[in-house]
């Protein structure tokens, strides 16, 4: 079975999830641990996750840095298990690989490599996009009201 985890400093990864849901519904694969919060350690944490896994499940990990120490706390289960780990994410990219929970394939590394180029397409400097300052104040009033 896959099986998200959403591994951030701070509160973030509860805000994401809750983000998710917003648009996805409920994510009951999606579990979070929000690090350095509590007096729980969060490498605890994470073998206390791994630990009520089946060894079959196959995990997608979200980190916030690339260099922060719960990346580096995650990164020896892919040695383990059928583990990705997908550092310095954003919300598209948590929502394609949500769409991929009910299928019965395995994730493949392309996958990843591809989820990366929609996670940076997903960036922009929107007033570049609009090229504000060229753009008339009713044309982005449409536009902000056809995105609700």
């Amino acid at each position: 079975m896959k099986k998200v985890l959403i591994l951030t400093h701070g509160n973030l990864a509860d805000g994401v999830k809750n983000n998710a849901e917003l648009i996805w519904g409920t994510c009951n694969e999606v579990a979070c641990i929000n690090a350095f919060l509590e007096d729980v350690s969060p490498q605890d944490e994470l073998e206390a996750y791994f630990g009520s896994l089946d060894p079959t499940d196959e995990v997608v990990v979200f980190t916030d840095y690339l260099a922060g120490s719960v990346t580096k706390m995650a990164a020896p289960y892919i040695a383990q298990r059928a583990v990705h780990i997908v550092a310095g994410f954003n919300m598209p990219m948590v929502l394609e690989v949500l769409s991929t929970l009910d299928d019965p394939e395995d994730i493949t590394a392309e996958f990843f490599r591809k989820l990366v180029e929609v996670g940076k397409d997903s960036i922009c400097y929107v007033n570049d996009v609009f090229k504000v300052g060229n753009v008339s104040e009713a044309t982005l009033k449409k536009y902000i009201e056809n995105q609700g």
